[in-house]
């Protein structure tokens, strides 16, 4: 899991019921999930390679690693209409 998707709009503070903090803006999400590739310590060069930071965008709430390349949300639904899981079982 890399990071959340949000659902909803953001509600106020105290507008949604049995919240954890009533006194902050609440949102529905999703869970994002990706892959990735595990590389050893050895194969690093550079120790940005491996920090992972947090980002947001809308309501993508992201954890990823070079932050010069941060998708748009205009680029993750395009990528989701381009890929169908058809077409990676097709790949399989």
């Amino acid at each position: 899991m890399v990071g959340y998707k949000g659902i909803s709009p953001i509600y106020e503070p105290g507008e949604v019921a049995n919240v954890r903090d009533e006194t902050v803006p609440a949102r529905f999400v999703e869970a994002v999930h990706s892959i990735g590739e595990w590389q050893s310590f050895h194969r690093v060069t550079d120790i940005n390679e491996v920090i992972w930071e947090y980002s947001s965008d809308d309501e993508w709430y992201l954890c990823q690693q070079n932050q010069e390349s941060t998708p748009t949300t205009d680029q993750f639904t395009n990528l989701a209409e381009k890929v169908s899981f058809e077409d990676i079982l097709a790949t399989i």
